[in-house]
């Protein structure tokens, strides 16, 4: 055995040392060899590179800021998890009232409730937005509000 692995070993070394003085005697060859370890570096950089930045494209788009805590958007990770709320979330979601459990005064329920009506219109006609700033202390309803309306115009909440 030990005579096989040495003849193995001597046979190895015969033909890696006429490889490289038959690449060696042509400069056709060597710049050849150059270009093909160049392109090979090239394309396994280039390679590493595109996934990386498809994975952070993907993140990105599916994944959660981290200055947001709390969003309606499904993450990757979420559906998942929970397959089956998912897609019934995705595809049997009804309409709700934006204003169910919300307590207001009747002329702001009356204004509040035009404005999310609005804004269900506007996303189902791709309309432009407008903006919107609700100010008042803390505990009246504005968290609350901002939430059943994303929920009702099919929005995100963020």
């Amino acid at each position: 055995q030990r005579k096989t692995v040495l003849e193995s070993i001597k046979t190895a070394g015969t033909v890696v040392g006429t490889g490289i003085t038959t690449l060696l005697e042509n400069p056709s060859k060597i710049l050849l060899a150059t270009g093909g370890i160049t392109l090979l570096a090239l394309g396994v950089y280039s390679a590493r590179g595109a996934t990386q930045t498809a994975v952070k494209y993907i993140d990105s788009r599916l994944g959660k800021p981290s200055l947001i805590r709390e969003t309606s958007r499904t993450t990757l990770l979420t559906a998942l998890r929970s397959p089956v709320k998912t897609v019934r979330r995705a595809f049997f979601s009804k309409a709700e009232d934006s204003l169910q459990g919300v307590v207001l005064d009747p002329a702001l329920e009356s204004r509040l409730r035009e404005i999310a009506i609005a804004t269900r219109f506007t996303k189902r006609n791709y309309g432009l937005f407008r903006n919107l700033l609700m100010h008042g202390p803390p505990g009246t309803g504005k968290t609350l509000f901002a939430k059943k309306l994303a929920a009702h115009s099919g929005l995100d909440y963020a």
